[in-house]
């Protein structure tokens, strides 16, 4: 490695190679994304904590203790709903400024454990709901990062973090990531615990990772697993059988959305993918609503407290939400469920015929700020079914900002997933 080589443009297998071969030292890289941040972050506005004093000791152990870890020394953000004992964890409200808690949640854990550097906790929206923060889209300040996950997206596509912790519920890892140009990775459900981060509903709720290829997220899922991590191998992916679609609502498509899945399209097919349009199967009906009455239902239990005790703290959006769970009953949120319960059987169905389902990643290029955090209607489905999604960059639109493409795949088959993403990356790139 080039000592002169910028170490945050790196990737994460790069960069913990150049570590571990002592090319450099984490006190290097954290310097790095230190001046960076100093230099973007009155911009950016992805990091709700990142004090450098505490960065540089961590740097400073990793040294002195030396190379342990699938992760060690790569710069890592932690989404602000996610438990960290020694930093601040706000969830994104007032009620909770400046709480501590008394411990790492496991994915913090288990990441500092495979030696990540753990830079700060990144912005979130109000407890991952859809009240916005300050952060701004690195490609350009006056449009959305996405949410929820938004400070962990931009901090990676900004080079502040080389990895991030998201969660989504909706669409809160994989918009965000299609918006600012990352790659964004929603495991199937239950995956990993999410055992000390902030619940919204508890059904959907799903640890997600932010990186800047699909190389970077497999390094990232094995060492959270665990794994020895091994890069993907798109050689092992032949012919795959694609299914496109514009499930829910194809009129939510904006034209440059339209003409970056076409071209996808056509590249994909000249790679050798063998593409169909899949029709909407009669299961799938309703789901985004169902979706929706779900995830107000369990918030209205979910944040009974907060509710009561400190309402007045609470966003409109926020209100809006749990009075749209007052206003479900026990038993159409039980529908809703079954509802669920038979398009997962239709989903498998599907992937009997099918390796993976392409769709959008958002309707389109980011959304201006001040018109909310985006539509995560195109994301629903991966999450209400707890299907593994993956949003790959696209190309850009016109506006010179990011398109993502989604590929869901089957239940459980989060692996073949990662495998073919890397395919469909290589082709689309």
């Amino acid at each position: 490695m080039n000592n002169s080589t910028d170490p945050i443009s790196l990737t994460a297998w790069a960069l913990t190679d150049g570590l571990r071969r002592k090319h450099l030292k984490v006190r290097d890289v954290v310097e790095a994304v230190l001046a960076r941040h100093a230099l973007r972050e009155p911009v950016v506005q992805a990091w709700t904590h990142l004090d450098p004093a505490q960065a540089r000791a961590a740097a400073d152990r990793l040294d002195k203790a030396g190379s342990e870890g699938a992760l060690f020394g790569l710069p890592l953000g932690v989404k602000d709903i996610i438990d960290t004992a020694d930093m601040p964890t706000g969830y994104g409200s007032p009620i909770y400024a400046g709480n501590r808690p008394a411990w790492d949640a496991p994915a913090v854990a288990i990441a500092r454990a495979q030696g990540a550097l753990v830079l700060g906790k990144t912005v979130t929206t109000e407890f991952a709901s859809f009240h916005a923060g300050p952060t701004t889209n690195p490609h350009d300040p006056a449009r959305t990062p996405g949410g929820s996950s938004s400070g962990s997206a931009a901090a990676v596509a900004d080079r502040t973090a080389t990895l991030a912790f998201g969660t989504q519920t909706a669409g809160s890892v994989l918009r965000p990531a299609s918006y600012c140009g990352v790659v964004g990775f929603k495991g199937s459900i239950s995956w990993f615990p999410v055992v000390g981060i902030k619940a919204l509903a508890p059904s959907c709720d799903t640890l997600g990772l932010m990186a800047r290829d699909v190389a970077d997220i497999c390094l990232f899922r094995d060492a959270m697993l665990l794994r020895r991590p091994a890069p993907p191998d798109a050689r092992s992916v032949s012919a795959p059988r694609l299914a496109f679609s514009l499930y829910p609502d194809a009129a939510k498509v904006t034209p440059p959305m339209a003409a970056a899945i076409e071209r996808a399209r056509k590249a994909l097919a000249a790679k050798g993918a063998r593409i169909v349009d899949l029709p909407t199967p009669a299961a799938f009906e309703g789901l985004t609503e169902a979706h929706q009455r779900v995830m107000a239902y369990e918030a209205k239990f979910v944040f009974a407290y907060e509710r009561d005790r400190h309402g007045s703290k609470l966003s409109a959006a926020f209100h809006k939400l749990l009075g749209e769970g007052e206003g479900t009953t026990e038993a159409t949120y039980r529908a809703s469920l079954e509802a669920a319960a038979r398009a997962r059987a239709a989903l498998a169905d599907l992937f009997a015929n099918y390796d993976a389902i392409v769709l959008p990643a958002a309707p389109g290029e980011a959304w201006p700020k001040a018109d909310g955090t985006g539509d995560p209607s195109f994301n629903r489905l991966a999450s209400f079914l707890g299907a593994p999604a993956i949003s790959l960059p696209n190309g850009k639109g016109p506006s010179g900002l990011p398109l993502g493409l989604q590929l869901m795949g089957p239940l459980g088959g989060d692996d073949r997933l990662l495998q073919l993403a890397a395919w469909v990356e290589s082709a689309i790139s």
